[in-house]
Order: structure tokens, then C-alpha cells, then sequence
């Protein structure tokens, strides 16, 4: 039987990574892949629209990093807007060795997602991070 789009079966074994929301049972997650420090700018890292049901969930950003050297980071900041109303602002430095910092929100049904991802300075050899995961309530 095909899945909707977004949805993948309770069985199923699937990374992906990109703008998206997907669906596993009664969670859900979106991973937003790797995105380089290469200009200043605001780049958006994920954008969805929940489903039916809302969404207790947890963003994750896990800062500008190099993928072979650890020692080496960058001060960045993640938004996260729900229908283009800013929500969140999480920041974090990874060059004083700073740790992901997180925040658990609701998403209502039907809401638009976007989290814009910024470096503080151009680093193209760094890369930025997000991910969120949540349990998914009420969903038809």
C-alpha cells in the first residue's frame, strides 16, 4: 500500500535529510543535513508543515563545527518560526567549545515550520546543524 508523502511505515529503516518533516508511527523527526558557514546570511535549514495532530517536540542546534577538527567552531544562531512568527532563538558558540543547546515546543496542527540557520562570520569549512524530533498527538 503506498504511504502518503512524509509518511514512512512504523517497519521502515530510513535516514534522510532536507527541508521535511517525516512520520514514523506516532513520532516524527526532520533532519537538516549539513549547511557550510560559506556567507552571513539566513539560510533555511528546515521547512515543513505539520500534519493533522500537533507535535510535542524538541529542536536541537548543534552550532558551526569543522567535520575533522573539533578545536576549530564558530558562534551561530537558529530561528524557528511557525507561520513566519519568530518562536525561538537558540545560540550557540562551538569555539569556547559550546554544546548544543535545545528547546521543546509544541507545533500546532497544520502549522508552517522554518528554522533559518545564521553564522556569526563566513567560515566555509564549518558546518551548521539542526535536527527535531517529537511525539506526534491527535493525528487523523
Amino acid at each position: 500500500m503506498p504511504h502518503p508523502e512524509g509518511i514512512v511505515p512504523s517497519n521502515a529503516s530510513i535516514v534522510s535529510t532536507g527541508l521535511g518533516i517525516r512520520y514514523i508511527g506516532e513520532h516524527a523527526y526532520a533532519l537538516s543535513g549539513e549547511f557550510a558557514a560559506s556567507s552571513t546570511d539566513e539560510v533555511t535549514s528546515l521547512s515543513f508543515t505539520s500534519g493533522s495532530g500537533y507535535i510535542t517536540a524538541r529542536f536541537i542546534f548543534y552550532g558551526y563545527v569543522h567535520p575533522t577538527d573539533p578545536a576549530t567552531g564558530l558562534t551561530g544562531s537558529c530561528k524557528i518560526n511557525f507561520n513566519d512568527i519568530t518562536v525561538g532563538i537558540l545560540t550557540v558558540d562551538t569555539l569556547s567549545e559550546g554544546t548544543p543547546v535545545f528547546t521543546d515546543l509544541i507545533i500546532p496542527p497544520d502549522t508552517l515550520v522554518s528554522v533559518l540557520l545564521k553564522p556569526a562570520s563566513q567560515a566555509a569549512s564549518l558546518d551548521g546543524f539542526v535536527t527535531m524530533t517529537g511525539r506526534v498527538y491527535g493525528a487523523d
